[in-house]
């Protein structure tokens, strides 16, 4: 099914479900990505697994009022920096609009991971499912041209 929406190449879901699903399909949008180069999600889901801590910084840069997305991949990746824990842990500590659920349910599983606590959800599972809510599909699927 995810195939069959790639045929789309403006299908930013797709991009995300199938780059975070399979990491050969990472290797094979180098170069590629930069068509959503306004989307975090996609560019997270689509960043392979051996980058270097300059595509990190420059994602926290570009994307400054999400970078808790970019550092729980960071973290689910096992390739955080130092302030990756103490950043996200002042992320779940802000406080959370009554109408967003998702961020509610996201700052208290990551709490309990970053406290070391018992969680249903590994990180790898809540970093996947984090991105795929974050995706727009209206204002993401639109790619920049090339």
């Amino acid at each position: 099914m995810v195939d069959t929406a790639l045929a789309d190449p403006a299908d930013a879901y797709a991009q995300v479900v199938k780059g975070l699903a399979v990491p050969e399909h990472r290797v094979e949008m180098i170069g590629r990505a930069e068509r959503f180069a306004g989307s975090l999600p996609v560019r997270l889901a689509l960043s392979p697994q051996d980058v270097g801590t300059g595509h990190w910084r420059d994602l926290l840069e570009r994307f400054p009022e999400s970078q808790h997305l970019t550092r729980l991949v960071q973290i689910a990746r096992g390739q955080a920096d130092d302030s990756a824990i103490p950043a996200l842990s002042a992320w779940c500590s802000e406080p959370t609009r009554w109408d967003n659920g998702w961020d509610a349910y996201l700052k208290k599983t990551l709490r309990r991971h970053l406290d070391d606590e018992t969680s249903l959800v590994d990180l790898s599972s809540l970093a996947h499912d984090a991105l795929t809510q974050a995706v727009d599909v209206g204002l993401d699927a639109a790619p920049l041209a090339a």
